[in-house]
């Protein structure tokens, strides 16, 4: 691998990370500002977090395209103005104490410009690395996605504190950063371009492979498993015990293994292979989940959240990857945007699945994550039939 290309990928991380701590900063504080200053309904707050993330998953898709047609860099600008735009809105309408329904516009940009930049971002490393190299550049921008969250909720506490609106302008200051970035170290132009070709969208001509349709299926269910990380399981802690410190903890835990170990554990994949590779993460994924049927306290769920983040540096990476690899070169921005479209979907529909579980069998936990672990041995089956390496 060139130095230059390392370069840019490590610069591309470092503004991954960057995007994840302006959305840290600023996007959790929102809900709290609606309802507690604004007065606004939290079925109103969460109808719009809900259609924005729809949006932004279908955003996915046409910014996978976009990066086909035009160099990637291109595009990630054009998603860094959205959002960049996106969040100035918020601040001006929180300075000038705006129409609380106007937040959802700049919400839907926010949420379509961070589609663009992350379908182009994870199409820059498809069209610079070599197939052996990807996994690797995938999990590099990863570390730094996950250290920008680690870091964003800390600085975003402290500066809410004093006024919300400064949170948002603090996001969108990261956004003018990122430009300069992109713009001036990661660059590139000299991508081939495949202007020449049809530039639709070609989802019916998508949907004729058949082989990716299917190892789309065991990622959307992969997904519905992967989306339980968040609010199924801080409530189910909560039910055990755990306060709101040790519930913060697990996350932690989740976060710095990725930073820490990511690199390193993607090596795996060199001994065994694309396909072992993910199904031994969909494995983990799976065993991890099922452990908190048994987890009293945080010792116990701190085992879980190992496992699953094991199973998580080694899937998440591989889909990618894999989508990058099943793609025709001209097409692989409309995949991998697809993958993302398909995840993204996945992780709107969790939660939902998960609430319904713990409704129903809080106080027999074996159905909850049984259920849920059944995601990932489903995930395994099918991928098991997929062809790839």
């Amino acid at each position: 691998m060139e130095k230059s290309v390392k370069f840019r990928l490590y610069t591309l991380s470092v503004i991954r990370g960057l995007q994840s701590a302006s959305y840290a900063i600023s996007i959790p504080f929102l809900s709290i500002y609606l309802y507690n200053v604004r007065g606004v309904p939290m079925t109103f707050v969460g109808l719009i977090v809900g259609v924005a993330t729809i949006v932004g998953a279908m955003m996915r898709i046409l910014g996978g395209r976009l990066s086909d047609l035009y160099p990637s860099d291109r595009v990630m600008k054009f998603g860094l103005y959205l959002r960049a735009g996106g969040f100035l809105g918020f601040s001006i309408l929180i300075w000038l104490n705006g129409y609380p329904v106007l937040f959802s516009l700049f919400f839907l940009l926010n949420s379509a410009g961070n589609s663009f930049f992350t379908s182009a971002s994870d199409l820059f490393v498809a069209k610079n690395f070599s197939e052996t190299d990807r996994p690797f550049g995938y999990s590099v921008i990863r570390v730094g996605g996950n250290l920008g969250f680690a870091i964003g909720p800390a600085i975003g506490g402290f500066i809410s504190r004093y006024s919300y609106g400064l949170t948002f302008f603090m996001s969108f200051l990261l956004q003018v950063i990122c430009v300069f970035l992109v713009m001036y170290l990661v660059g590139s132009h000299s991508e081939d371009r495949y202007s020449n070709q049809n530039s639709k969208l070609s989802l019916a001509k998508l949907a004729e492979d058949k082989n990716f349709m299917v190892f789309i299926a065991g990622t959307f269910i992969l997904s519905l498993l992967m989306g339980q990380l968040i609010s199924t399981l801080s409530v189910f802690s909560k039910s055990r015990g755990l306060s709101n410190t040790q519930i913060g903890y697990l996350y932690s835990i989740n976060g710095l293994m990725v930073v820490f170990f990511q690199i390193a554990l993607i090596r795996i994949v060199d001994l065994v292979g694309y396909k072992r590779g993910l199904i031994l993460g969909s494995v983990l994924y799976s065993i991890g989940y099922f452990l908190f049927t048994f987890a009293f306290n945080f010792w116990h769920f701190s085992i879980g959240v190992v496992i699953l983040t094991l199973g998580e540096m080694l899937a998440m990476p591989l889909l990618t990857t894999v989508s990058s690899l099943m793609a025709p070169q001209d097409r692989r921005g409309l995949y991998i945007g697809f993958l993302g479209f398909t995840e993204g979907l996945a992780w709107a529909v969790a939660p939902m699945i998960g609430g319904a579980l713990i409704d129903a069998f809080l106080k027999t936990p074996v159905f909850i994550w049984g259920t849920v672990s059944s995601f990932g041995i489903v995930s395994v089956l099918i991928f098991a039939k997929v062809k790839f390496k």
